[in-house]
């Protein structure tokens, strides 16, 4: 019992050097080599694997701009007492319409739409029956 247990403790201290040191860096050459070759000869079309990869990343960077976007236009709710703020005014907008929670994207662009809006009126002299037919339409509010 003794002796079979020596020789176990014997090999390993032989064997896992000899796989850790040759066999799995070996393995690992073959393996590389194999996979270039095949890039190179064809089989394997990088570009369809590339394109799921960059939709992935093109996801994410999406989901943490918008994530982003959000965190600021809450930070961005918190106006002094007798102040107007145009995301709470835009928010308020917006629910007033239907939409329960809308979204940052489109409470900020609100509350642009509406900042212009309250710039032209209170800039004109002439008063707010001019400006009426001066409302931005479609076109000039969903510019790209």
């Amino acid at each position: 019992m003794i002796i079979e247990l020596g020789l176990l403790l014997i090999s390993c201290a032989v064997w896992v050097p000899i796989y850790y040191i040759w066999i799995i860096p070996t393995t690992a050459r073959r393996s590389r080599d194999h996979m270039i070759k095949a890039i190179e000869s064809g089989e394997i079309d990088l570009n369809y694997l590339l394109e799921d990869v960059v939709e992935e990343i093109v996801v994410k960077v999406k989901q943490h701009a918008l994530a982003d976007l959000g965190s600021l236009s809450r930070l961005g709710n918190k106006a002094e007492p007798g102040e107007i703020d145009p995301l709470q005014l835009s928010e308020m907008a917006l629910n007033g319409v239907g939409l329960k929670n809308p979204g940052p994207m489109l409470t900020i662009k609100m509350a642009q739409i509406l900042g212009t809006m309250a710039d032209k009126l209170l800039s004109d002299k002439k008063g707010v029956a001019n400006e009426v037919s001066e409302i931005p339409s479609d076109e000039h509010l969903f510019k790209p």
